[in-house]
């Protein structure tokens, strides 16, 4: 039961809402500027206006985290590029990029890609301190979701502070003079919190410090040829003879929006999520074939799933059931994504665990077959315990 329902207004610019003058009246505010919230007080019941207009009833999820408390999150998680010299270095769970003189470039990229659901906003947020407020000759950092071809990110160089929008090569670059915040926008060195919302490949937001720099949306062409885009953090020198830049990040997170409100067939607004089914035109995945099984006392039972090279494969759901064993004795069921094909890394996309259960979860990811990328379904009996369980995960392929 609802103890406590509170209306809360935040506008994210200086522009006031007009006011509400009945019951149906309408508000009318430019994009973004209004955040709307009905809760009461528990983070999984909010009911909000997302900054890309739409109602949504579910929570936000956690699409990816990672900090650097030792250096063994770098080998896991990033691909590193050191060319002509430059350090990588973790100190006090921050990771500190340096470069030293001309040709020097650091650059770390996360392995895979940030997994992104068509019709859902992904916003990206990293901290940084650069030590410095740019404008030095030679020095180029970027940071964002990007790769050599596409993306959103935030770049200082030798005209100072800049956001990026990359679509086949092809830069289109707004300076800070020309953010919605020009007036009183003023770069420093010391930590600022960094934003990106994305949603599929014609609508991005910037924000610096909570407050919207830069926004821009197309109707016509996509802003980026690729939506799955990954984490990049560069410093580069060109030209100089001897300088020392640093890029240091205490860690990044990426938030997929809430779910939106949608009607079923009689018009009614539904709340939570129907029965998977694959839509018309696509080919339905289940997995694994025989979902019934019977494991052993402190087994390990692994079932891969090859994405077929070419397609998008979307899971839905997530299952798992085991019976009853008695106390300390239970399964851990992990569904991972398995990039590279080897095992190594994987990631991890949910995780279900305990005995006398019967568990759904949603998942609602995308991935892209090339042949290689698979989706692992874990089983792990712990406790030494014989047990019956049932699992399996829902998706399509388009």
């Amino acid at each position: 039961m609802i103890k406590r329902l509170a209306l809360l207004l935040v506008l994210l610019t200086a522009a006031a809402a007009p006011a509400l003058a009945g019951r149906n009246s309408v508000i009318n505010v430019p994009d973004t500027q209004l955040d709307m919230r009905l809760h009461d007080g528990q983070r999984t019941s909010n009911i909000a206006f997302s900054g890309f207009d739409s109602l949504k009833v579910a929570a936000d999820t956690q699409e990816f985290e990672e900090g650097f408390a030792t250096g063994l999150d770098l080998i896991e998680t990033w691909d590193l590029t050191t060319v002509a010299g430059g350090t990588i270095t973790v100190e006090d769970s921050q990771g500190i990029f340096s470069t030293f003189a001309d040709g020097d470039l650091v650059q770390i990229r996360t392995k895979s890609p940030h997994q992104f659901l068509h019709g859902f906003s992904n916003t990206w947020r990293m901290r940084v301190i650069t030590g410095d407020a740019g404008g030095i000759a030679g020095s180029i950092r970027e940071w964002g979701v990007f790769n050599s071809t596409d993306g959103y990110f935030f770049r200082l160089d030798a005209d100072g502070m800049k956001v990026v929008i990359r679509r086949k090569t092809i830069e289109t670059v707004i300076s800070s003079s020309s953010f919605n915040n020009a007036a009183t926008f003023t770069y420093t060195g010391t930590g600022h919190s960094y934003a990106i919302q994305y949603l599929d490949g014609n609508r991005v937001v910037f924000y610096i410090d909570n407050e919207l720099v830069f926004q821009k949306g197309s109707q016509v062409a996509n802003l980026v040829a690729e939506s799955q885009l990954p984490t990049t953090v560069r410093n580069e020198q060109l030209g100089v003879t001897s300088s020392t830049r640093t890029i240091l990040i205490t860690g990044l997170a990426v938030i997929r929006d809430g779910a939106p409100f949608t009607f079923d067939s009689a018009g009614r607004v539904r709340v939570s999520g129907g029965v998977a089914e694959a839509p018309a035109g696509t080919d339905a995945v289940v997995q694994p074939v025989i979902q019934r099984i019977t494991i052993g006392n402190n087994q390990t039972v692994d079932e891969f799933y090859t994405i077929t090279s070419g397609k998008a494969l979307t899971i839905q759901v997530f299952d798992a059931s085991a019976e009853s064993a008695g106390t300390r004795k239970s399964v851990i069921f992990t569904l991972y994504e398995d990039p590279t094909g080897t095992g190594t890394p994987l990631i991890t996309l949910k995780t279900i665990m305990g005995n006398n259960l019967n568990e759904e979860r949603i998942i609602d990811q995308t991935f892209i077959g090339d042949g290689i990328r698979r989706i692992l379904l874990r089983s792990e009996q712990i406790g030494g315990a014989q047990m019956i369980i049932s699992r399996m995960w829902q998706g399509f392929e388009q």
